[in-house]
């Protein structure tokens, strides 16, 4: 069944919304200054929070337009972006389970890098995990030895933005 135009209109709100809340996030990682690595994790943390409801939405099986196709495919959002991969967004979403099974894998005797900022090839160890590491000169940030391009992720969450808020003003009845 297809939403009302209503719910399609409101859920491509929301998208540019994640956007522009994923836009702060990134701008707050590296201000290191004011809460120190506190801060930085949690401004990760939470970019990627927004970057996954991004997702999210773009491949809701609950929202879709006419014929039957995704927002993704209404905003020309194609499966080359970075942000349709469902990787971290499970890891963030089911990091319980997650967690789990890395220990489960590695077994108690595991190196562990968690809540570290260094850069590629820092740490050398033998049976490491990389729990949560930032790397600020690439802006690659691994979440149990998960790799992810924060920069990419913030190019294509500006994009979509920029494609849902046109999105909007075209086809919506107030702005």
């Amino acid at each position: 069944m297809m939403p009302s135009p209503l719910v399609l209109e409101m859920a491509i709100r929301e998208i540019s919304t994640q956007c522009t809340f994923a836009e702060i996030a990134y701008s707050n990682i590296g201000q290191k200054s004011t809460n120190g690595e506190d801060g930085l994790f949690s401004s990760i943390h939470s970019f990627l929070s927004h970057c996954a409801m991004i997702s999210k939405f773009l491949r809701s099986k609950h929202i879709k337009g006419s014929d039957d196709e995704y927002i993704a495919k209404i905003l020309g959002i194609t499966s080359s972006y970075k942000i349709n991969n469902r990787a971290f967004r499970d890891t963030l979403e089911h990091y319980d389970e997650y967690l789990a099974e890395w220990v489960s894998r590695h077994g108690e005797n595991v190196n562990i890098m968690d809540y570290c900022i260094a850069h590629e090839g820092a740490v050398i160890g033998s049976n490491m995990v990389k729990v949560r590491v930032y790397n600020p000169s690439t802006k690659i940030y691994t979440l149990i030895d998960e790799k992810t391009d924060l920069n990419k992720l913030y190019e294509e969450a500006i994009d979509i933005r920029g494609k849902a808020d046109s999105w909007i003003k075209d086809n919506t009845r107030w702005q």
